[in-house]
Order: structure tokens, then sequence, then C-alpha cells
């Protein structure tokens, strides 16, 4: 009876291809290790941050602010450490004095042919474009064009980040509002000639309270009654 030769040379390609996919597949695992690695350590290491002396930072987790009650603001001029986003975030919040300025009472410039052609004030002018120009109302009924301004500290940095969604166009608002109050109870002789840095000192004292009573964590250091006119 004749005997079938086994096939040795078949069973070495499969053991060779074996072979080799195992090797393939471990230094894909070892690769994948290495590319996890590298980017663990990279996602660490980005979670440092420098505070410069000119700003509180806030550290969040989560959205929360961490840190326990009055120790919440990290110290400035230094190196720190926390998780990166999607875990944790710093929030930086400027030291020094901020400013903003609001032409929203002031008539367009640009609708008049800009600064260097705005018309003097005997000239014939045309109406007011609403939408467009901006004004004051004041207590007898006369129409006021004037621009202002607002400096201010951020005092507490906790209640500033946490009051308001838009610290910014809070303020503006607040600040734009009271003028509107103030102007709508003083007289325009008073407001243009008769003693407008009283009216500036009003409007301070005015802002002053609505923050005060907002408790938005700022202090008003400075009201600029700036350009004004008639219509």
């Amino acid at each position: 009876m004749a005997t079938i030769p086994v096939n040795h040379t078949h069973d070495n390609e499969v053991g060779e291809g074996t072979a080799a996919l195992v090797k393939t597949t471990k230094l894909m695992i070892l690769m994948l290790r290495i590319t996890i690695a590298v980017l663990l350590t990279a996602y660490i290491l980005s979670g440092f941050f420098y505070v410069e002396p000119t700003e509180y930072a806030l550290v969040l987790r989560f959205g929360k602010i961490s840190g326990t009650a009055g120790e919440e603001i990290v110290e400035s001029g230094s190196w720190q450490w926390a998780w990166p986003k999607p875990i944790g975030e710093v929030v930086r919040i400027p030291k020094k004095t901020q400013s903003l300025s609001t032409d929203y009472f002031y008539f367009n410039d640009e609708y008049l042919g800009g600064p260097e052609s705005k018309p003097a004030l005997s000239a014939t002018a045309g109406p007011l474009v609403t939408g467009t120009d901006g004004y004051l109302l004041t207590k007898d009924e006369n129409i006021l064009h004037a621009k202002w301004g607002l400096t201010y500290d951020i005092v507490d940095p906790v209640t500033y980040y946490t009051s308001q969604i838009d610290a910014n166009a809070t303020i503006r608002r607040i600040f734009e509002s009271t003028i509107l109050k103030r102007i709508a109870r003083t007289a325009i002789d008073q407001a243009l000639y008769a003693d407008p840095d009283e009216l500036r000192k009003n409007v301070k004292k005015d802002t002053l309270k609505a923050f005060e009573e907002l408790n938005i964590g700022i202090k008003v250091k400075f009201v600029n009654f700036g350009e004004s006119t008639p219509p």
C-alpha cells in the first residue's frame, strides 16, 4: 500500500506566515502604546501655564471654579498646572484698569460725511435717522448728542466672572442706562453750558450705585463726559 508524502513545505509556509503576522501585530501594538504615551505626555504638559503679574487667573474644572472659598484666585507671577480642556480651563482676568467708551448717544459721523465735514451748529441739519443716529432726551425735552467714557478696576475676579455671561456687554449696558436716566433729569442748559462737570460727577455717582447694587465685582474710577452738542 502506497503512502502519501507529508507536505512539510506547506507547513513551513503557514508557520512563517503566522510568525510574521504575530511579529507585525506586536510591532503595531508597541507603536500604538508609544503614540498613546506621547499624546498623554503632551496633554499633561499642556496643562502648565504662567500667570502674569498683571492678571488674575481662575481654574475651572468641568465648568466650575476650583479651590476652596476665598482661595480660588491663582497666585500671580507663578507657574501653575491645571487639567487641560475638556476637563479644565484657565480663565484670565486683567488686573490693570479697564476702560470703555460709548458713542451710542452720538450722531453717526459716517452718515454726516465724517468728522471733518461735520456741519456747523448754525447750518441747516437733516433729520435724525432712527437706528443710525444716537441721542439723549433732556428733562426739558431737548435733544443732546454726547460721547462718554468709563474707567474701572476689577476688584473681585470671582464675582466678576460668575455674575454675568458677557462682562463687557453688561458693564456697557449698565453705564449707558445710567447716562440715559441722569440726562432725563437734567436740563439742556445745565448739561451743555451751566455745569457739565457736575453732570459728569452725577453720572459717576449713579454708575457707582448701579454697580454696587448689582454686585458684579468692579469699582468705578472715572467717568468722562466727552464731546457733546445739540442736534
